[in-house]
C-alpha cells in the first residue's frame, strides 16, 4: 500500500512539473508557420571565424565565407554585380558569395553591389581581426536562421563537451540535456524522447530552435540532468561571481552577437560601457595564446571623441618604465588600438598604467580620460589592474 501511495505521489509530482514547463515548450516548437516579416536591411554574414558587431574574429589560415543578404529580389535573368575588396591585397572577387583565407593582420573588407536595373550602389563593410591568438568561439553556434513573425527562429547548436561529464547519446530519462534562459523564464526545456543533436567539425552538439526577436538580449544556459555548461573563456560567458556564469547573446536579423550591434562601430568585448551617460572612452579584449605568456590584451581608445589629433599615440608602463606608442589606427571608425603583454602586466604587479594622447610629434599633451571607469583622479591617468582565474585559463580586469 505504501509503495502504491509513493508511485502516486511520483506521478503527481512529474505530471505537475510537466504543467509548469509547458509555457516554455511554444518556444522549442518547430511546428509553428508564422507569416515571415523579413528585414529590408542589407547586411553582410559570415561564417567560419566570430563575427562580433562589425568585426568577424578568426585565427589565420581559416576558410572564412561572407555573403550579403536581404538585397531586393531582381526580375529573372537580372543579376547583382559584386566587386569584394578582401583589404589584404588579393585580387577583386566578383562572385555573390566569397570564400577567403587571412594571414595575421586586421583587414578591411569592402564589398560594393550594384543593382543592373537601377544603377544603385550598396556599399558593405567588415573588419577582419585575424590572429594566432584567436581560436574559434564555438560554444554556441547558429546553425540557420529564419525570418518568421516577430523576429527570427534561430537554429542554435549548444557544445556538449562544456558540460562536466556529459554523457553522449543515445539519451535516456537519466541523462536528457536541457536548454533554458530568459526566453522562457529559466525553465528548463520539456525535452523530447530523444532531444536533436548534430555533430559539427567533429563536436557534438545539442541543438534547439528558439525564436528570438531583434535587439533583444539574451540570458541563455544549456546542460545535461544537474551539470551545467562552464566555458569562462567563451566570448558569450559572463561571470556572474563564485566561479558561476551565464552565457548572454544579442540576436540580430539571423547572427548572435557578444554585445549589442549597431551602426556605430565599438570594438572590443568590455571597459567602458556601450549605452551609458557618455561615449565609450576606452574598451579592451583579452586574447588567449598558444600558452599563457603569449596571452595578450588590446587596449581600444576612442581617440576621435576624447584627443583627436594627427596621430594619437598611447602611454604605458612596463616593467617600470614609461613607453609611448603610435596607435594603430581602425580607418573610420574614430578607434585606435595598442596591444600589451599580459605576462608583462602581471610582471608589474599585475598593473598597467596608461595615457593617451592627440599627437606622437607631442607626447606630453594628452587627451581627456575623465569619462573613462579606468580613469585615476589623483594621477591624472587611466589604471587597470588584471586579476588571473584561479583555476585554469581566465583573467579580469579592473579599476587599480
Amino acid at each position: 500500500m505504501k509503495k502504491s501511495l509513493f508511485s502516486k505521489l511520483l506521478w503527481s509530482v512529474a505530471i505537475l512539473q510537466l504543467m509548469l514547463l509547458a509555457g516554455c515548450q511554444k518556444y522549442d516548437d518547430k511546428d509553428f508557420n508564422p507569416a515571415p516579416s523579413p528585414t529590408d536591411q542589407v547586411m553582410l554574414k559570415s561564417s567560419g571565424g566570430v563575427m562580433s558587431g562589425d568585426t568577424v574574429k578568426a585565427p589565420a589560415n581559416l576558410v572564412i565565407t561572407v555573403w550579403a543578404e536581404n538585397l531586393p529580389v531582381l526580375p529573372p535573368g537580372y543579376a547583382y554585380v559584386y566587386s569584394w575588396d578582401m583589404g589584404d591585397g588579393t585580387p577583386l572577387l566578383t562572385t555573390p558569395r566569397v570564400e577567403h583565407k587571412y594571414t595575421a593582420g586586421l583587414y578591411h573588407l569592402v564589398v560594393t553591389i550594384t543593382n543592373p536595373l537601377t544603377g544603385t550602389v550598396i556599399t558593405k563593410m567588415l573588419w577582419m581581426d585575424i590572429s594566432p591568438l584567436y581560436g574559434q568561439d564555438n560554444t554556441i553556434r547558429v546553425i540557420s536562421a529564419t525570418a518568421v513573425s516577430g523576429g527570427y527562429d534561430y537554429e542554435l547548436g549548444f557544445l556538449a563537451s562544456t558540460i562536466a561529464g556529459f554523457v553522449p547519446p543515445p539519451y535516456t530519462a537519466y541523462n536528457v540535456p536541457f536548454v533554458t534562459g530568459t526566453f522562457c523564464g529559466w525553465q528548463t526545456n520539456p525535452p523530447p524522447p530523444n532531444p536533436d543533436y548534430t555533430y559539427i567539425d567533429g563536436n557534438l552538439y545539442l541543438v534547439r530552435h528558439i525564436v528570438f526577436a531583434n535587439y533583444a538580449p539574451q540570458d541563455l544556459h544549456f546542460g545535461q540532468v544537474t551539470n551545467w555548461s562552464y566555458n569562462p573563456s567563451s566570448i558569450y560567458w559572463v561571470s556572474t561571481g563564485g566561479g558561476n556564469g551565464k552565457y548572454v547573446i544579442y540576436p540580430l536579423n539571423g547572427q548572435i552577437y557578444n554585445f549589442p550591434p549597431g551602426a556605430v562601430y565599438i570594438p572590443g568585448e568590455d571597459g567602458d560601457p556601450v549605452g551609458g551617460l557618455y561615449p565609450p572612452t576606452i574598451r579592451d579584449s583579452l586574447m588567449r595564446g598558444t600558452s599563457p605568456q603569449y596571452d595578450s590584451l588590446r587596449l581600444f581608445v576612442n581617440y576621435q571623441q576624447y584627443a583627436n589629433g594627427s596621430q594619437p599615440f598611447l602611454s604605458y608602463t612596463k616593467l617600470g618604465a614609461w613607453l609611448t606608442s603610435p596607435l594603430h589606427i581602425l580607418s573610420g571608425t574614430g578607434w585606435g588600438y595598442y596591444t600589451v603583454s599580459v605576462a608583462d602586466i602581471i610582471a608589474d604587479n599585475s598593473k598597467l598604467y596608461f595615457k593617451f594622447g592627440p599627437s606622437f610629434v607631442n607626447p606630453d599633451t594628452y587627451g581627456d580620460m575623465t569619462q573613462s571607469k579606468f580613469y585615476i583622479p589623483e594621477s591624472l591617468m587611466c589604471g587597470l589592474q588584471v586579476v588571473t582565474a584561479k583555476s585554469g585559463w581566465g583573467y579580469a580586469l579592473k579599476k587599480t
